[in-house]
């Protein structure tokens, strides 16, 4: 896992925690945990399977 700074773990998980409280927000990006690609694309799946889940949902 790479941090940027010390507090970074914790900005994180108050990006998280704002994601859980606001349905429909996302805040997509390679600077949560790992910078590389492979990691990017794990974490882009996961996050478009949420959004089709959100949208179905609302349908």
């Amino acid at each position: 896992m790479i941090f940027r700074t010390p507090r970074h773990p914790r900005r994180v998980a108050e990006l998280a925690a704002a994601e859980d409280r606001h349905p429909g927000v996302f805040f997509p990006g390679n600077f949560y945990y790992n910078a590389g690609v492979p990691e990017l694309v794990r974490r882009s799946a996961k996050l478009a399977a949420r959004i089709a889940a959100l949208v179905q949902c609302q349908s």
